[in-house]
């Protein structure tokens, strides 16, 4: 199998897998997902002999992020099937590894969505961390700060992670900031729906141990439900 072909592999059964998903038919779309993840790695640590053998130019820099990208994504999608299920323990080890590629820098990657979604989940399964994730958070606001004042500036989901951490990390005005700007990046009556219910989910679960920060997310949510009013008028 060459480069282009595991692409194209990974590229068609994450699609197959999102359709399972839509569905509802979650079992289906994780154990595709779950084949995916094994073959991708094999290829991206060069335990494949394929990767090797029939295709000398994978070691170029632009094979390893190709892949490293469609490993990240599927382990994000492995995430959300999980959390769908209430399994966030396995969620969590899922957007870990995914964050871990995210980060890497011999990658090139430029993505957000594990690294924001290991922070929700860890939070939905133990709220009273918060304080001590501070750091982290911090580091992470940066990180992806630097990302939406450059290469993902008109990319909405990159806002709406963005605009989470902010509010993680206690940054309410600049939270509104970017939720302003994710909804300047045209997304769809759906996605904006999506992003209120993981706002929601984790107020609930924050609520637990921390009612003010509890409160400062519902109340971005509530200016986020004006926003979204007021662009499709």
């Amino acid at each position: 199998m060459s480069i282009e072909d595991a692409l194209s592999a990974a590229d068609r059964l994450r699609g197959e897998a999102r359709v399972f998903t839509r569905f509802g038919d979650l079992s289906r779309a994780h154990q595709l997902l779950t084949g995916l993840v094994t073959s991708l790695a094999k290829f991206l640590n060069g335990d494949d002999d394929r990767s090797t053998s029939e295709h000398g130019d994978f070691e170029r820099p632009t094979s390893r992020h190709a892949i490293a990208v469609r490993l990240a994504d599927t382990y994000g999608m492995i995430g959300g099937i999980e959390c769908r299920q209430g399994n966030f323990d396995k969620a969590l080890e899922a957007y870990r590894s995914g964050r871990r590629l995210e980060q890497d820098r011999q990658y090139g990657l430029s993505d957000s969505y594990n690294l924001t979604n290991t922070f929700v989940v860890a939070l939905i399964i133990d709220s009273s961390h918060l304080e001590e994730m501070q750091d982290d958070i911090r580091k992470a606001v940066e990180a992806v700060g630097r990302q939406v004042d450059g290469e993902r500036r008109n990319q909405w989901w990159a806002w709406a992670d963005y605009g989470l951490l902010c509010l993680l990390e206690g940054e309410t005005s600049e939270a509104s900031r970017a939720y302003h700007r994710f909804a300047a990046c045209g997304p769809a009556a759906s996605d904006f729906a999506s992003v209120r219910r993981v706002l929601d989910s984790l107020a609930n679960a924050v609520s637990l141990t921390d009612e003010a920060k509890a409160d400062e997310i519902r109340n971005e949510m509530r200016e986020l439900e004006s926003i979204a009013e007021a662009t499709q008028d």
